[in-house]
């Protein structure tokens, strides 16, 4: 894998989105504006020593991707924005330095966002038949709908997760900085109540499936926004399969819907057998069944 950065003089266009927010919103300049000497003096430390910024991401991400030479992805370091990273299923991505503004955090949150680039340059396009057209609006409407918004939640759970673990934020112990030991306790904290992110999940599958359905968005916010309860057991998942099956078992999830990866995991030995392994709810396991036989039609 080849993979270089540039530092580009505004906040590229793709991440703005389908609106046009403010530019305060858009660039966060009040949030920036005291960091901005703090920024400048990080940028030009990576820039000094860029191998010793980079080559420990390309390390950990090269674990958990297939070998292939020829595939290069660019990186953009950006101070501004209203998010930590940007990343649009293409074999780019987007770290915003505003939100990591430490050598260590930035380093393994850049090892997240690089591994969403590497999904992105794997994916395919979905031809399952609830993606055809006009299939939402036939006869079989409602599982439609079901089985298509069952599928982005498990992608969703699949990307975020695996990201999360090949950008280990339990890599972080001991480094310094406030940053670093705010991001590694919140982490933590998740993960040691990890049953939340079960429940969370079942309770989300069955809101997609329900007669008058919960909206995917609604759901997904719940899930994957701050303070990214979904996020801690995609991870647990993720680190299950590498961990007993080895890093290449996860590298095969890439280029395979979400709901592959949530089978691979249920398929473990150890699956449900302590707290490195937690079972899932019985919806969760049946909405992964469910799309794994291909959604059939009663």
């Amino acid at each position: 894998m080849v993979c270089s950065w540039r530092r580009p003089g505004r906040r590229p266009e793709s991440s703005a989105h389908d609106e046009t927010p403010s530019a305060e919103f858009r660039f966060q300049f009040e949030r920036l504006k005291p960091r901005a000497e703090a920024l400048a003096a990080l940028l030009d430390r990576i820039e000094a020593n860029p191998t010793a910024f980079r080559d420990w991401v390309i390390m950990r991400v090269n674990t958990f991707s297939p070998p292939n030479p020829k595939l290069a992805i660019t990186g953009y370091l950006v101070a501004g924005g209203p998010s930590g990273g940007f990343a649009f299923g293409k074999p780019e991505f987007f770290l915003n330095l505003n939100y990591f503004d430490e050598f260590d955090t930035a380093r393994v949150v850049m090892a997240h966002e690089l591994y969403h680039a590497v999904q992105g340059a794997y994916a395919v396009q979905p031809q399952d038949w609830w993606t055809d057209q006009g299939a939402e609006s036939g006869p079989h409407a409602v599982l439609a709908k079901q089985c298509a918004t069952n599928s982005e939640l498990f992608e969703a759970l699949y990307e975020e997760g695996s990201a999360s673990y090949v950008g280990d934020l339990l890599q972080l112990k001991g480094a310094p900085g406030p940053g670093a030991k705010t991001l590694l306790g919140d982490f933590e904290d998740g993960l040691h109540d990890i049953d939340r992110s079960t429940t969370l999940l079942e309770l989300s599958v069955t809101g997609l499936n329900a007669l008058q359905p919960v909206p995917y968005d609604d759901v997904y916010a719940l899930g994957f926004y701050v303070p990214e309860i979904l996020y801690k057991l995609g991870y647990v998942m993720s680190k299950a399969i590498a961990v007993d099956e080895g890093p290449q078992a996860l590298t095969a999830a890439l280029g395979h819907p979400g709901h592959a990866f949530a089978a691979q995991y249920l398929a473990l030995p150890r699956y449900g057998r302590d707290a490195d392994h937690p079972k899932l709810g019985p919806n969760s396991v049946a909405a992964i069944q469910r799309l794994q036989a291909g959604c059939p039609i009663p």
